[in-house]
């Protein structure tokens, strides 16, 4: 691709946005530096996204756009009734950069271009994760979590970034593209990989699945040497995993057969939750309250942080 005929809006955009993904990474609710820094991002998308359609603002009216829509108007009609008003506004703009996002690129021209580069920088920037999180585990022997606080957000980051990342391996495999298809599987390797070194169950078994409702998507539409593949490399990923965490990952799943012990303290939280919601079953106590109003309902038992 000669300079001239660079797509620059379609890389502008996805460079925007990912970048403001690469910053939330580092935002773990204290620092809101970096929560601003991402949200400043994303209004500059959006704007830029508008300034560019000069043929007139449309807005799509399809059962996503209105619902998620009506999600986010929630989260700001909701703020009116917050017991913290100050940490239901920082939550409003974190839980709705979901809807800031979706309209950024439903408004975008040229949207596909910019999916495709923006995928390419996201998955790029979660296998520097992935590469950081195994060097922490093997090499300084703490908790792979990259740059995250609670390692199974971190895990759930990553399962976001797989699903996709597998749905293009199949078809890459499919179209016979031989060196998308080697580079896609080993990236999908290594995101598998670490997701299972996190030992996350609950993360664990929606990745499964997830992977599983995907192969059944693809059947028929897919040949069944490559549905087996995928499920050899997720199985391969956890099988290396567990091997090189001499069998704690297997020790761990085995807790699944005793679903009172696994579940434990969240029957507990689960408890004390039922009785907030019975407390406040129409408007609830305000977005992002919960572990303020939490310690009334804390049962003794529990011995968690209450977040």
């Amino acid at each position: 691709m000669t300079l001239d005929r660079v797509p620059t809006w379609p890389l502008t955009a996805a460079l925007i946005l990912s970048i403001a993904i690469g910053v939330a990474v580092f935002f773990h609710g204290d620092d809101i530096r970096w929560l601003a820094a991402a949200e400043l991002l994303l209004l500059t998308a959006l704007a830029l996204a508008l300034l560019r359609d000069t043929s007139g603002l449309r807005l799509p009216l399809t059962p996503l756009s209105v619902s998620l829509s009506a999600f986010w108007l929630w989260l700001a009609v909701s703020l009116a009734w917050s017991r913290v008003s100050v940490t239901s506004v920082l939550n409003f703009w974190w839980v709705g950069s979901f809807a800031l996002v979706f309209w950024t690129y439903t408004l975008s021209s040229e949207r596909s271009r910019i999916a495709a580069f923006a995928s390419y920088l996201v998955l790029a920037g979660a296998l520097v994760l992935s590469a950081w999180a195994v060097v922490q585990l093997f090499a300084f022997g703490q908790p792979p979590r990259a740059s995250f606080i609670n390692i199974h957000s971190f895990a759930a980051l990553l399962m976001l970034v797989a699903l996709p990342t597998a749905g293009y391996w199949l078809t890459a495999l499919a179209s016979g593209r031989r060196r998308a298809a080697l580079v896609s599987g080993a990236a999908l390797l290594l995101l598998f990989f670490t997701i299972a070194l996190t030992r996350g169950r609950g993360t664990s078994l929606a990745l499964w699945l997830a992977v599983g409702l995907l192969i059944a998507l693809h059947v028929g539409r897919a040949r069944r040497r490559h549905l087996l593949s995928l499920a050899g490399l997720l199985a391969a990923a956890y099988g290396v995993a567990n091997a090189l965490l001499f069998g704690e990952l297997g020790d761990r799943f085995a807790t699944l057969t005793d679903p009172e012990h696994a579940a434990s303290p969240r029957l507990l939280i689960w408890q004390g939750a039922w009785q907030m919601l019975h407390d406040a079953p129409w408007w609830g106590i305000g977005l992002g309250t919960y572990y303020l109003a939490w310690p009334p309902y804390r049962h003794p038992a529990d011995e968690t942080l209450g977040f």
